[in-house]
């Protein structure tokens, strides 16, 4: 997350994306020393930028794709064993944020379920990678990102003003995510 942020951050204002990723972990690193209490204000404050802009992104990228002859692409050729490999890594991510998920269960009261805590808690990760691997998947078949790498290549689509929201959302969730 970190080093996406970085790049994010860099592509969005020009500055060496090895200075943007010492500065998205500073404020990372400073956002959790202030504690648990921080971090939820942080994350209450960034949260509606986070939701219009990764929406706006959603809705470009969605509208833009290109959904007829998928078999033909290149990424559609790795039969089971892409397709096992893409849905390990997946789970992996997903399952590697439950440490982070069960840090704000210390503040929740005695008696709260436990198993109504997991299920929504494991559906707001599923839903969001879920729907973020869809908009990655579309993203892929826009064509125009030749010579492009990085969040360059994700963004290219899109109008000025999405783009830049959608960077600096990158950077900005970056730390949200990291600062738990």
């Amino acid at each position: 997350n970190s080093v996406s942020g970085a790049l994010a951050l860099s592509t969005l204002i020009h500055l060496n994306k090895y200075a943007c990723l010492v500065l998205i972990v500073i404020i990372q690193i400073v956002v959790a020393l202030y504690g648990h209490n921080l971090v939820h204000l942080f994350e209450k404050v960034v949260f509606p930028l986070l939701v219009i802009s990764f929406g706006l992104g959603a809705i470009w990228t969605l509208s833009k794709g290109h959904y007829t002859g998928l078999k033909q692409l290149p990424f559609t050729q790795g039969g089971i064993g892409g397709f096992t490999l893409t849905l390990g890594a997946t789970f992996g991510y997903a399952a590697g944020w439950n440490p982070y998920a069960a840090d704000y269960t210390r503040y929740m009261k005695p008696d709260s379920s436990k198993s109504a805590t997991a299920w929504w808690s494991g559906l707001g990760v599923a839903l969001s990678c879920i729907v973020l691997e869809i908009v990655g998947a579309a993203s892929a078949t826009i064509s125009g990102a030749s010579g492009l790498d990085g969040p360059s290549a994700f963004v290219h689509p899109y109008p000025t003003v999405v783009r830049d929201l959608v960077l600096l959302s990158i950077a900005v969730g970056a730390i949200a995510a990291n600062a738990i």
